[in-house]
């Protein structure tokens, strides 16, 4: 008999595939919760950073949000637990096929972990090897049912809803230790419900205070060290790791946290249109800045070109700075806070 959940997930567009994944899954419960309301509930902005002097790669270069973190103290917020477990080591394809499939008849849906050189479903992914995540939410014969909601491909953001073979999500998911997230489904969307908007608004206060007085500083030192880049590291070195600092800008850095205080803005504050038009080129001026940077490091630019974006890198962080400021302003006019 087949068995197969055929229910439309909707794919959001966003950046980090695991704040996406429950997003998307809480989403489709008729929840009004987005990335952005996890990730500042979840203290999404506290920012992991290290460049050191005697660092021999760019991805020695640790420059990321903490999405495994950031959902474990989402479900503090909450009140309730979640675990990352292994289904069982040493288990063979048939075995992994039936722990994931009672899951499904369960009706729990399964966020796992993967490696993206196993993704057959989609022909733009780098070969490269990627941690990622998808969710599992249904099944037929030899095939499940998923959502990505987001394919980490370099130029644009791309989602995929449907059918990823058993054979190669297995292989996918023991390159990564057969990783999952294990939480009391029914409960947690019930608890999510309890949440008020002005525990978000707090929140989110808190989290761009972060971001001034600490982040800030970390980041004038990652511009500091742009400039040296090509004196730091062999040129062969930058060109080969180019992708992996791009992807960790773009997908669990700098990037997507500044999408997520636009979009939290836009939802929430929406009349304000001259922080929006702000917070919007901020972010089009990071994305430019990492592109160009991409660029330098694949095609051996000249070092006045590293000189060039230490100070749009700067000037940015200034522009931030004071943006930052007046959107807080703003808040605690409106007593939104």
């Amino acid at each position: 008999m087949e068995k197969y959940v055929f229910k439309k997930y909707s794919s959001f567009v966003s950046n980090a595939c695991l704040i996406s994944s429950f997003s998307n899954l809480f989403y489709n419960c008729g929840l009004d919760i987005m990335e952005s309301d996890i990730f500042f509930l979840g203290d999404g902005m506290r920012f992991d950073y290290q460049w050191d002097d005697n660092a021999k790669s760019l991805k020695d270069i640790v420059l990321f949000h903490d999405s495994n973190i950031m959902i474990q103290n989402f479900f503090e917020q909450i009140n309730e637990k979640i675990s990352i477990k292994k289904i069982p080591c040493g288990v063979n394809e048939e075995e992994f096929n039936i722990f994931i499939k009672k899951k499904i008849d369960e009706g729990v849906p399964v966020i796992i972990a993967i490696n993206t050189e196993y993704i057959t479903y989609y022909n733009k992914i780098p070969s490269k090897f990627r941690p990622h995540f998808l969710t599992v939410i249904g099944y037929r014969d030899n095939e499940a049912y998923i959502s990505d909601c987001l394919v980490p491909t370099v130029r644009n953001y791309e989602t995929y809803v449907g059918f990823f073979g058993f054979s190669d999500l297995f292989k996918a998911s023991r390159k990564m230790g057969h990783i999952y997230y294990d939480f009391n489904y029914e409960i947690s969307v019930k608890k999510i419900t309890t949440i008020e908007l002005n525990q978000i608004h707090y929140k989110f206060k808190k989290n761009i205070e972060i971001d001034l007085y600490d982040n800030y500083e970390k980041l004038k030192d990652f511009a500091y060290r742009i400039r040296n880049m090509k004196k730091q590291f062999p040129i062969e070195e930058i060109a080969k790791s180019a992708e992996d600092l791009f992807f960790n800008i773009k997908y669990n850095g700098i990037l997507h946290s500044r999408m997520l205080v636009y979009t939290h803005m836009l939802k929430y504050y929406e009349k304000n249109q001259e922080v929006l038009s702000k917070l919007k080129d901020i972010y089009i001026k990071w994305e430019a800045i990492n592109y160009a940077l991409l660029k330098n490091n694949l095609t051996n630019a000249p070092a006045d070109k590293y000189d060039g974006l230490c100070e749009s890198v700067l000037n940015l962080l200034d522009l931030e700075y004071t943006t930052y400021k007046s959107m807080l302003a703003c808040y605690t006019a409106d007593k939104i806070l």
